[in-house]
């Protein structure tokens, strides 16, 4: 039981860590918009930061999301026997 409640958190897990990622995708994609149009007070900087807070996010928070859900998964087939 246990096995089967620490996948379903962490199931929960990879799905805000995929939200994180689709909102810094879309935070990129509107401050280039932003710059490439000339808004005043954007600068290459800002495009920068949320070019770099979208590889933070794809990098680290998914990767590290990924890899526990898959040991979780791994380790709930154990507690059912179904892992050889």
């Amino acid at each position: 039981m246990e096995a089967y409640q620490t996948l379903l958190t962490n199931s929960q897990s990879l799905l805000a860590a995929s939200d994180l990622v689709a909102s810094a995708e879309q935070s990129e994609r509107m401050t280039l918009g932003r710059y490439k149009a000339g808004v005043a007070n954007m600068s290459i900087l800002d495009v920068l930061n949320a070019q770099s807070t979208l590889a933070s996010a794809q990098a680290t928070t998914c990767g590290r999301a990924c890899t526990t859900f898959q040991a979780s998964r791994l380790a709930l087939a154990q507690a059912i026997g179904s892992l050889i």
